[in-house]
C-alpha cells in the first residue's frame, strides 16, 4: 500500500505481468505467503535492522536485497544471499540470475537452515505461528 501503488499497477499492467506480479497489500500474517516465494526480495533504498529479512531467514529463503546501508550486516553476499546495486539493472540481473540458478537457491536455503538466528524457543513459536 502506499503513494506508488497506482504507479506499480499502471507498469505491471503495461508490461503484461499481471501473472507474475500480484500487489497483496498488508496482511496481517505474511508468513504463509513467503513461504509460498521461491526468492524474497528487499530492494530498499534504506533500511536500518530489517525484520522482514529476518524471517525470509528462518524460511529459509533465497534472498536479494539491494546494497542498503545495513545490507552487509545482514546479508553475507553469496552464503545467506546475494547483494546487488541499488539500480533497476542490478537488481533485474541478480534475481534473473538467481531464478536461472537452482543449484545457488539451494545453497542459499541450505547456508539458512544452519545458520544461528536467535532462541530456539523463539525459533519454535515463529514455525508455530508460520505452520498454523
Amino acid at each position: 500500500e502506499g503513494a506508488e501503488r497506482k504507479a506499480l499497477e499502471q507498469a505491471i499492467t503495461n508490461n503484461d505481468l499481471e501473472k507474475h506480479v500480484v500487489l497483496l497489500g498488508i496482511k496481517e500474517n505474511p508468513y504463509p505467503y513467503i513461504k509460498q516465494t521461491t526468492i524474497f526480495v528487499q530492494p530498499s533504498r534504506y533500511e536500518g535492522k530489517s525484520i522482514a529479512l529476518d524471517e525470509a531467514k528462518l524460511l529459509h529463503k533465497p534472498i536479494v536485497v539491494t546494497n542498503f546501508t545495513t545490507a552487509k550486516d545482514q546479508i553475507n553476499h553469496l552464503k545467506n544471499g546475494i547483494i546487488c546495486e541499488m539500480d533497476a539493472n542490478s537488481l533485474a540481473d541478480a534475481l534473473t540470475s538467481l531464478l536461472q540458478n537452482e543449484s545457488l537457491q539451494n545453497e542459499l536455503s541450505l547456508y539458512l537452515s544452519k545458520e544461528s538466528l536467535g532462541s530456539e524457543d523463539e525459533i519454535d513459536k515463529f514455525y508455530t505461528i508460520v505452520n498454523g
